[in-house]
């Protein structure tokens, strides 16, 4: 196993600066610590949800997708083993009394992680990324109208913001899975599904911080609803995760399918070319008896009104006798394919096989084509064979 892979620089200092942040916040080393050791995890899930939409930013090259995901997913292991390195060393630590911090220490560390989110989004995609209306409107808003309705008193309405920034999200994604499951047939709705998705997370995980940080600064503890609000936080988002990592990894599979069938689709146009290049050589040579059809794209060949085979070069040995041929080359409906054994016949194609991009020409539009020299009927008998 290389282990190369489960470290990455810039993650690891967004995870850290939880650190710096908390110590910014706060006066003192346990409460620094008390505070780091709280938004350790949703920072570092922040840092996943940042990653994903910044992948969502650069679809236009698939090759760079997995180690994209790869690297989101890593934040969050970055968040978790931070939170278990800080809460054994503040479990060690005896309390001190809590001395209040200036107003302005708080709004700093509240700009620092503005700062962080914002540079971050910038400088590998656009920051319109992660601005959705909707996640606005129930996170943001949403936490703020609930959290006055609830408490009267400053620091139980400041509790009750950061509660409400999770469950508000977690509300947001329950409505995005569903809409994302239903519009799977439409691939033009599965963008907004995630964005709302991953967008309410987001706000979600930032209200939470930003409450963290003036609660501990203000009064020296941690949320009312802390461990709560950080398992139903971590579980929505590894949930909302794992279903968008699915979906990218399906649509992957997707896209180098249709790439391995652009590159069929090539390699029979190749073949067909050079196909006709040796028809010529081939009819000349051609016995009593056998019938060769060539044509510049796909064709039907049929003999005696069934169909026989498809060209773009195609040879068959007739029996003896007088026998009717006719070649149409209208595609067909596009995943209807008629096989030699079906016994199509040539009425049938042109009303069930053709995509009605053309239509059957009349015995008079032939002969008007071979007189005005588009055309050719060719008819070879004795040892050159039928043509």
């Amino acid at each position: 196993m290389n282990f190369q892979y489960l470290f990455d620089l810039p993650t690891a200092l967004i995870v850290l600066s939880s650190i710096v942040i908390a110590f910014i916040a706060t006066n003192g080393l346990r409460p620094s610590l008390m505070l780091a050791r709280d938004i350790s995890i949703p920072i570092g899930i922040c840092g996943t949800l940042l990653g994903l939409i910044m992948m969502l930013g650069s679809l236009d090259d698939p090759s760079t997708i997995y180690s994209a995901i790869g690297i989101a997913l890593i934040s969050s292991c970055y968040g978790l083993l931070q939170f278990m390195f800080l809460h054994a060393i503040v479990n060690r630590l005896d309390p001190i009394p809590h001395v209040p911090p200036k107003n302005k220490r708080a709004i700093a560390a509240i700009i620092l992680l503005a700062l962080i989110v914002l540079s971050t989004i910038s400088i590998h995609s656009n920051i319109s990324f992660i601005i959705d209306s909707w996640s606005i409107f129930m996170v943001l808003l949403g936490s703020a109208v609930l959290a006055v309705i609830e408490k009267r008193d400053a620091k139980s309405r400041l509790a009750a913001l950061g509660k409400y920034g999770v469950l508000t999200a977690f509300l947001a994604v329950s409505f995005s899975l569903p809409l994302l499951i239903q519009q799977l047939d439409d691939p033009t709705a599965i963008g907004p599904a995630i964005a709302i998705g991953l967008c309410s997370l987001l706000y979600g995980g930032l209200l939470y911080i930003t409450a963290s940080i003036i609660y501990h600064a203000k009064y020296g503890e941690s949320l009312p609803s802390s461990k709560e609000s950080t398992a139903i936080f971590g579980f929505v988002a590894i949930t909302f995760i794992g279903v968008f990592c699915y979906f990218m990894t399906n649509l992957l599979y997707n896209w180098a399918l249709q790439e391995d069938i652009q590159i069929l689709q090539k390699n029979k146009t190749e073949q067909d070319a050079l196909l006709r290049q040796l028809a010529p050589n081939t009819v000349g040579n051609s016995k009593s008896g056998l019938l060769t059809v060539s044509s510049d794209k796909d064709s039907w060949v049929f003999v005696d009104d069934k169909l026989i085979g498809q060209a773009p070069l195609y040879q068959m040995e007739l029996s003896a006798g007088e026998h009717f041929v006719q070649i149409a080359s209208c595609p067909n409906i596009q995943g209807v394919l008629y096989q030699t054994e079906t016994e199509i016949n040539y009425i049938d194609y042109w009303q069930g096989a053709s995509d009605g991009s053309c239509d059957e020409p009349s015995q008079e539009e032939i002969e008007a084509l071979i007189t005005a020299g588009k055309i050719k009927e060719i008819v070879l008998s004795g040892d050159n064979g039928i043509q």
